[in-house]
């Protein structure tokens, strides 16, 4: 019924994903770093640990694959400590 002049869809295109943009607080970047998701810090306000960063984060198969391991391995560790406290609590 949405469709009788079969115009819908005709021309939908799928752009793909190549960065994110964002603004962060600059201690963020230690976090980043452990994610292996740093940004490339593209502008910056302030000192030290009160500074506010812009950032540009590719996104990519290769950073998606390592963050999918870094979220495995600390499910891992968060499981492990669960079993831990229960075995010692």
């Amino acid at each position: 019924l949405a469709n009788r002049s079969g115009l819908v869809g005709k021309n939908l295109m799928f752009h793909p994903l190549t960065g994110v943009a964002g603004v962060f607080d600059e201690p963020m970047l230690r976090v980043y770093k452990h994610l292996d998701f740093v940004p490339d810090v593209m502008g910056k306000s302030g000192e030290e640990r009160r500074a506010i960063c812009a950032g540009l984060w590719p996104v990519t198969e290769e950073v998606r694959d390592g963050m999918a391991r870094k979220v495995e391995e600390h499910a891992d560790i968060a499981a492990a400590a669960q079993r831990l406290e229960f075995a010692v609590g």
